[in-house]
Formats: C-alpha cells, sequence, structure tokens
C-alpha cells in the first residue's frame, strides 16, 4: 500500500468528521447569534417601557473573519497529524513489507538444490560462497553433503537424490565412521529441519567432527 492511498484515506476520514464538526458549530453560532438578538430587545428590569420603534435600518453584520479562523487552524492541525499517521502507517507497511521478503529469501536454500550426481558437484567452492555470506545454515547443508560425497566415493553408501538421511544412515550401519556420521546427522537435522539456530561458535565445534569423519572414511 502506498503512502498516498494512505494519506487520502486518512484525508477522508478527516473531512467526513470536520463537516460534522463545522456543521454543528455553525448550527451553535447562529443560535446564539440569534438568542443575542432576541435578548437585546427585551428589559427584564422593573422599569420596563415597551420599546419605541425604531426608524434606523437595522444593521447586518456579515461574520467576522476571526470567527472562522480558528477553524482554519483546527484543519491544518488535522491535515498535519492526517500526514503524521500517514506517514507512520506506511513506514510499519514497508518494515514489514521488506522484512517478510528477506524472510522469504532466506528460506531460499540449497535444499532445493538437488545433484543427479553428487560427484559433479563443487561442494568445496559452494562451501566457501555459502560462508563468505555469512550463512552458516548452508555451510552446514554442504559440509553434510561433502561427507555424503566422501562416503559415496568409497562406496559405503550409494548416492541417489531422492534419498533421505535416514537411508544413508541405514547404509552405514555396523561400518567405520557410523557413531560420528549419526552424531554429525542429527546436529545436522535439528538446524536444517528443526529450525534451530546455528551461531558461529556452534558451526566451529562442529567443524572437528567433520573432518575427523573424512579422515576415517579415506583411512583403509
Amino acid at each position: 500500500m502506498s503512502f498516498w492511498k494512505i494519506f487520502i484515506f486518512m484525508a477522508f476520514i478527516l473531512f467526513i468528521f470536520n463537516k460534522n464538526a463545522v456543521g454543528n458549530a455553525k448550527s451553535e453560532l447562529i443560535n446564539k447569534e440569534k438568542w443575542t438578538k432576541v435578548s437585546k430587545t427585551y428589559d427584564y428590569s422593573e422599569n420596563f417601557k415597551s420599546p419605541k420603534p425604531s426608524k434606523s435600518k437595522p444593521i447586518h453584520r456579515s461574520p467576522s473573519f476571526f470567527s472562522g479562523l480558528s477553524w482554519v487552524v483546527y484543519l491544518l492541525i488535522g491535515l498535519i497529524v492526517v500526514i503524521l499517521i500517514s506517514l507512520i502507517v506506511w513506514l510499519t507497511i514497508s518494515l514489514l513489507k521488506q522484512r517478510g521478503n528477506t524472510l522469504s529469501q532466506s528460506k531460499i536454500s540449497i535444499q532445493e538444490k538437488t545433484y543427479e550426481n553428487i560427484e559433479d558437484a563443487d561442494l568445496e567452492q559452494e562451501l566457501q560462497l555459502a560462508i563468505s555470506k555469512g550463512n552458516l545454515k548452508d555451510a552446514l547443508r554442504y559440509q553434510y553433503l561433502m561427507v555424503i560425497k566422501l562416503l559415496n566415493r568409497q562406496r559405503l553408501v550409494i548416492w541417489k537424490k531422492d534419498k533421505t538421511n535416514g537411508h544413508y544412515l541405514s547404509e552405514m550401519a555396523g561400518k567405520k565412521g557410523f557413531d560420528i556420521f549419526r552424531k554429525l546427522t542429527i546436529s545436522f537435522e535439528r538446524v536444517w529441519y528443526g529450525d534451530r539456530e546455528l551461531t558461529n561458535a556452534d558451526y566451529l565445534k562442529l567443524i572437528p567432527i567433520f573432518e575427523q569423519i573424512k579422515q576415517i572414511i579415506i583411512t583403509p
């Protein structure tokens, strides 16, 4: 929603409010002026005498300029209030929309990027790119894929793009590095699927474990 749409809507509300207020005020002012004119023709004292007909022409006074000036001030104040409220609403909507776009972009992850053949994937380059952007969640994913790629190369598991982590765990059962691989799988799934926050300290603690299982896999 644009700023001007919000402003027009708020101005319309102010217009309706002021129209009623000015109408009531004018009615009250007219009644007061009538009462003042009528009350001057009566004498409520004890020495009441019938007023003599006046030969002078009645004086018709036009409404004072300053009597309507107060409503101009109220109108200006109302417009300023409308502008401020419209600006606040517009900024709030813009910030929420910007935040929503940021969150939606952050959810676009490498989970959507599948590999027909994991051996052709340059996971190391993807890992460095994720680290340079400060995206530790994606970096953890690439670290995990690098382990699976190494397991596939050593024929400890068979890579397929539609396999789950549970399938790889089943294939690794009873083989070397199973306990460490299971620990890394649990840590990865807590972050990736459980939306657990991954701090820089948490990521650094997992690096030695990744390096450890890589050494175990390549060791005869």
